[in-house]
């Protein structure tokens, strides 16, 4: 019943709850009209938190309409209000205070609505901060979305004052969209996500190997690498076009023409690789997202991740 509900009430719209206590009564509705008023348990209440929703109104001033419902996840410190309240007017509180862990989670949620949307309709997505948009990573994903034609709006406060003014009209969250969605046509030379990866109509197995961890062999070429992996997974039934992505922190060393035959056996090295095991980890988990994304359906055999 709340979830059927929460979106009328936090606009305004007053909503009954008719609760018969047992199954006699039950069968006594519509008998009369006090069959009915004298079984209102619930009395209607409008949330006040539904001024998050100018957001919608907001959207629909930049020209974005919808007959689908807003979805609302905030990310903060610690917990902006009574969950029950927020819930009912489908907010969806994310208290978390270490600021990394709070940033990655808003990357998966986006990527895992994203590789949502793709599969169906695309639809949009808005980011409302003041410093996120700085984030090397945050910015590396939305991009990369961007390319895949997911809609992104980025809302950026410029001072505490502007912050303190969103939802209070539609105009207090338009009028701060600093940066428009821009979509990266530029080639990949790494098939580093950037931009989809080359489209293949086949079940796909995506390798994503963390050589800082587990090293690349050095006593093998890359055409023999690939081909142990692709032994090794069609001996498990895994029979797909492969491809193999490769994270490591060290600069690469290699030469252009040894880096050529390594994408000629479809392994690639990706540039730009943080140092950190957790942020690397970070980094990988969005890739797969977005390999995700790419990887089409519907094929007589099933797309593998390794």
């Amino acid at each position: 019943m709340r979830e059927s509900t929460m979106y009328p009430k936090s606009r305004g719209i007053k909503v009954l709850l008719v609760q018969p206590h047992d199954e006699a009564a039950s069968q006594q509705l519509f008998r009369t009209p006090e069959s009915i008023s004298n079984l209102v348990r619930v009395k209607p209440v409008v949330n006040q938190t539904a001024s998050f929703y100018q957001d919608f109104s907001a959207l629909e001033k930049l020209g974005y309409y919808s007959d689908c419902l807003v979805n609302i996840n905030a990310y903060c410190e610690k917990s902006i209000g009574s969950r029950d309240e927020l819930y009912d007017a489908g907010i969806y509180d994310v208290p978390e205070g270490d600021r990394h862990i709070r940033v990655n989670l808003m990357l998966n949620l986006m990527l895992l609505t994203a590789t949502f949307y793709s599969k169906n309709n695309p639809k949009l997505l808005m980011v409302i901060s003041k410093n996120l948009p700085n984030d090397t990573e945050f910015a590396r994903v939305v991009g990369a979305l961007q390319s895949r034609g997911i809609k992104v709006l980025l809302v950026q406060p410029h001072d505490e004052a502007a912050s303190q003014q969103l939802f209070r009209t539609p105009e207090s969250i338009s009028n701060l969209v600093r940066v428009k969605p821009v979509v990266n046509q530029t080639a990949s030379f790494y098939q580093d996500f950037s931009v989809p990866t080359t489209y293949v109509d086949a079940p796909k197995t995506g390798v994503f190997w963390d050589a800082q961890d587990s090293p690349l062999p050095n006593h093998l070429d890359p055409e023999s690498i690939f081909q142990s992996i692709k032994s090794a997974l069609e001996g498990k039934g895994y029979f797909a076009y492969i491809s193999i992505w490769v994270y490591a922190d060290e600069k690469i060393t290699f030469s252009n023409e040894l880096l050529n035959e390594y994408r000629k056996s479809d392994i690639y090295f990706l540039p730009k690789v943080p140092g950190d095991k957790n942020l690397r980890y970070d980094r990988m988990l969005h890739d797969i997202f977005l390999w995700e994304i790419d990887t089409p359906g519907g094929h007589a055999g099933p797309s593998n991740m390794f």
